[in-house]
């Protein structure tokens, strides 16, 4: 089941979209003097600002490169007026057909998932929205989002905790922000399946990224960058409509999860 709980990472990772609608400090003037910790700081500031925002998810994350599994579109809001946030990813992955919806709150997961390879073992039909009772999901990083409120609703914080390199290329511009990121040390839902990081190995340590920050400090796009070894960790996404996302509300009609259903999450 490793394919599928790498689904349940590209949710997490995707899931993933997010940013915010506050104002954040004022930029660092542009000029000579800029040096590399004022990108680090504009970075790290436009990541704990997403906490507690709403916006829309717009994302790809997998590729075809170096040997990776395919490429996964992704959108979806976090909504907290509902405390609530949604995704929907569809492509392919592995050679597999993927379609799975996901609305989550802080206590329970609603799915929708169409995997024809595996839809006969989870006993469900791919147009039957499940609910699941989160406390028995025993890996909390299975899980789509962060709900908690301790950190940003896809963990882009724990994704991007060990970052080195950081800086502006162009000191005049300070919307671009590139380095590196250790994907081996992401914790949380926006971490990457460990499988994919044992077949990256030592390259997933200095994986590139680039960052945009609009003129209020705000991430708007954030690619991780790893197609030269493994396009499996790739990912490109974009964050939009701060503070006017889509309003997210749980399915009218669902079933309660089988336990095929749990033993998919927690496998």
């Amino acid at each position: 089941m490793t394919a599928n709980r790498g689904l349940l990472r590209i949710v997490a990772v995707v899931a993933v979209g997010l940013l915010l609608a506050v104002a954040v400090p004022s930029a660092v003037s542009a000029g000579p003097a800029i040096r590399a910790e004022d990108a680090n700081t504009a970075l790290s500031t436009a990541i704990s600002n997403l906490e507690g925002q709403g916006y829309n998810i717009d994302a790809t994350v997998g590729s075809n490169a170096s040997g990776g599994g395919g490429a996964i579109a992704a959108t979806g809001s976090v909504d907290p007026n509902s405390n609530a946030a949604k995704a929907e990813f569809k492509g392919n992955a592995g050679g597999e057909p993927v379609d799975i919806q996901f609305v989550q709150t802080p206590d329970s997961l609603y799915a929708k998932i169409d995997i024809k390879a595996i839809q006969s073992q989870l006993g469900f039909g791919p147009n039957v929205w499940i609910k699941l009772d989160e406390s028995k999901i025993t890996d909390k990083s299975n899980l789509p989002f962060d709900l908690s409120g301790k950190t940003d609703a896809i963990n882009i914080e724990g994704l991007m905790t060990s970052v080195s390199g950081v800086s502006y290329p162009d000191p005049s511009d300070q919307s671009q922000i590139t380095g590196t990121v250790d994907l081996t040390a992401a914790s949380g839902v926006g971490a990457p399946d460990k499988s994919d990081l044992q077949k990256a190995g030592a390259a997933a340590k200095t994986t590139p990224f680039a960052a945009t920050v609009d003129d209020q400090g705000r991430l708007t796009a954030l690619k991780v960058d790893a197609d030269k070894f493994d396009g499996s960790l790739t990912q490109d996404l974009k964050f939009t409509d701060f503070g006017s996302q889509d309003t997210v509300s749980v399915p009218t009609q669902s079933t309660p999860a089988p336990d095929a259903a749990y033993q998919f999450f927690n496998n």
